[in-house]
């Protein structure tokens, strides 16, 4: 459920990121690159960090290459499109513009982009978990989750329950449709008849969840 829900907010701010970017760029279709955009060190590691062989063998990138040979990257709009949500988040940390950062940051209702910054970290951590399917209801988050527009932490700040407001946080700007069926789907979940009342005490100690 979890996955799902996180997959349509990496899209939604992956392509955020790009139009954003692009447009501030737009005679520079390789910005991600440029040591005058990004920091020199992200520049420097670029190739390590995504545009390895492998990424080039994506038909995407390679179609452009084969159609373009003189090109040593593809422009924004097609490697963006295939990086992972955690280089994504590694690509607008290591932006020079700060401006252009709390802009971005604006757009999803945040004043701070360290809060930003933090609370994608949170989803990705989640994202990551779900994706290897590991247990969730008793995860520490390691790094704990500022508070933002998000809400107030105060004891969900390791928690699950405090990743799930970021959740909540971010459908509710990009569909409210997607955050009413989220609501929906976690309290179905949450409203198991099946389990016994010690389970459900477990689960709201480990999660912080109420329900």
């Amino acid at each position: 459920m979890l996955y799902r829900f996180i997959s349509r907010i990496e899209i939604n701010i992956r392509t955020y990121l790009i139009y954003t970017i692009s447009n501030r760029y737009i005679n520079n279709p390789i910005w991600f690159k440029d040591k005058t955009v990004v920091s020199t060190s992200y520049s420097d590691r670029f190739n390590s960090y995504v545009y390895t062989e492998k990424f080039k063998e994506i038909p995407v990138v390679k179609n452009h290459h084969k159609n373009h040979p003189n090109d040593k990257y593809a422009p924004a709009w097609k490697t963006l499109e295939f990086m992972t949500f955690g280089a994504i988040i590694r690509l607008y940390k290591n932006l020079r513009n700060d401006e252009l950062k709390r802009a971005i940051a604006k757009h999803y209702g945040y004043n701070s982009t360290n809060s930003f910054e933090n609370n994608l970290e949170a989803l990705l951590l989640i994202r990551n978990s779900c994706a290897h399917g590991n247990v969730l209801f008793d995860l520490n988050i390691p790094k704990a989750i500022k508070n933002g527009p998000a809400g107030n932490m105060i004891d969900n700040k390791n928690k699950l329950a405090g990743v799930m407001l970021v959740i909540r946080h971010f459908l509710g700007f990009i569909s409210r449709n997607r955050l009413h069926d989220f609501d929906c789907q976690l309290q179905q979940i949450l409203s198991d008849g099946r389990r016994t009342d010690c389970v459900n005490d477990i689960i709201r100690k480990c999660t912080g969840l109420n329900f």
